[in-house]
């Protein structure tokens, strides 16, 4: 990015500013036009100089490395870095802070930047972490590059604007088993709780009717609809539940493998309603690739790396260094849309469409958050969202209400705060009200602006 960083140095000289040079490496290409313009009016200093030029600084600009980077840094650069985060003053990264991986947000070591210009578009490395807190304020600068051509090949942000477009609306005249039925098929002795939450996730995000299934006796909201008893989880349970009015299922967590093992299957041969799998039931799913792959309705899968590495024979490690082609490469695998939760939550479609996911905080890895996350998405698709998107648009809703949450209780917050506030978050994002952790300044369309390089 040298080329760059020589090109904000003659814009803030013709501004009046006091700028100073240091360079890293001899320019190159361009940036030895950039270089010679500089000449006679902009010192150029010598790397020798840098601690006197960063004492004297009061804002760096730093364009030592560009979003190609590869690992590992030189001595000589990994020096510069050093000396910058020590200097405790305020940093302007170019594109991406120096030493963050822009395909995937890793870093060693890297520049801790006040705030960060990305060039034509967001990029993976400022969405995932350690690159997303190493750019501070994340701004977006038009430079006339236009989206890619491809939505197959391309990564989308779910901001607020995007997830609005998605939300569904009620008519004047709506009534509860219009707006969305879920069954809940979830729960047992050992994990009561895990039903509870995922009621709540779909009543608190607008479904009209929640019914849950369960061997378990969690204490209920008076507003959940128990189904008829169910001792275990068989395909005796699933043959009794057939019935049930439903428009989604959510089925899985609290389930536990030993019942997932036959209640999954019996319901994939059978069912004909969409459904979120979670949980123990995705353990289930390998065992019956084709069953899943061919479910009509559609089905959205929503693991964490660790469930997702079990149920695809991959290694955990690398699916957290690359979340993206993991999610991706698990909903081709599956042929259904998956949603690969972390910070942040990747949703992919067998298509390869990936969305990655703007809201949340660290706060919200908490057990149950993930079931209150499923109960919502299943809301989502009882109320016509398509499977498609309802796992991106259920994201963003979640992790809305958990920033919420956060702002009352810190890391402090549990699962059931989330639920509590997905009816505000859910007002705020049809009313506007949402401001972004993204700023953009773009004078692209709405679409190219999300659109992630």
């Amino acid at each position: 990015n040298g080329g760059d960083g020589l090109v904000a140095a003659r814009h803030l000289a013709l501004a009046g500013r006091a700028v100073t040079v240091v360079l890293a490496a001899p320019p190159t290409g361009p940036a030895v036009d950039n270089l010679r313009a500089l000449e006679g009016w902009v010192p150029v200093a010598s790397l020798i100089e840098l601690p006197d030029c960063l004492r004297r600084a009061q804002l760096v600009i730093d364009a030592l490395l560009g979003v190609g980077f590869r690992p590992p840094l030189s001595p000589e650069l990994a020096d510069i870095i050093t000396r910058i985060n020590a200097a405790q003053v305020p940093v302007l990264a170019c594109d991406i802070p120096s030493g963050v991986s822009g395909d995937t947000g890793a870093a060693e070591l890297a520049v801790q930047a006040t705030a960060t210009v990305a060039l034509a578009g967001l990029k993976p490395g400022h969405l995932f972490h350690p690159g997303r807190s190493l750019a501070g304020i994340l701004l977006v600068a038009d430079i006339g590059v236009p989206p890619p051509a491809c939505p197959q090949t391309q990564l989308e942000l779910v901001d607020a604007a995007l997830a609005r477009s998605w939300l569904p609306h009620r008519t004047g005249n709506a009534h509860k088993n219009a707006v969305g039925r879920v069954l809940v098929a979830a729960g047992s002795a050992q994990y009561p709780g895990a039903a509870a939450l995922v009621c709540l996730g779909a009543l608190r995000s607008g479904a009209g009717y929640v019914r849950l299934a369960s061997p378990a006796h969690p204490p209920l909201p008076p507003e959940i609809v128990r189904t008829a008893p169910i001792p275990t989880w068989d395909t005796a349970a699933y043959q009794a539940l057939s019935a049930v009015p439903a428009d989604a299922w959510v089925i899985g967590p609290g389930m536990g493998r030993e019942g997932s093992a036959q209640f999954v299957p019996a319901f994939l041969s059978q069912g004909r309603v969409p459904a979120v799998i979670d949980a123990d039931a995705l353990h289930a799913l390998s065992a019956h690739l084709d069953q899943v792959r061919h479910y009509q309705p559609g089905l959205v899968l929503t693991p964490h790396p660790g469930e997702l590495a079990a149920i695809t024979a991959s290694n955990v490690e690398q699916i957290v260094a690359d979340p993206i082609a993991a999610a991706r490469k698990a909903a081709a695998h599956f042929g259904q849309p998956v949603v690969l939760k972390g910070g942040p939550s990747v949703t992919a479609t067998p298509e390869g469409q990936a969305y990655v996911n703007g809201s949340g905080n660290p706060g919200m890895a908490v057990a149950g958050a993930g079931d209150v996350l499923s109960g919502v998405i299943g809301s989502l698709i009882a109320q016509r969202v398509p499977v498609t998107i309802a796992g991106a648009l259920g994201s963003y809703l979640h992790g809305l209400a958990g920033d919420l949450a956060a702002e009352q209780h810190g890391v402090g917050l549990i699962p059931s705060d989330i639920a509590s506030l997905l009816g505000q978050a859910r007002v705020q994002l049809e009313e506007g009200q949402v401001k972004d952790v993204y700023s953009i300044r773009s004078t692209e369309a709405p679409s190219a602006r999300r659109s992630i390089r």
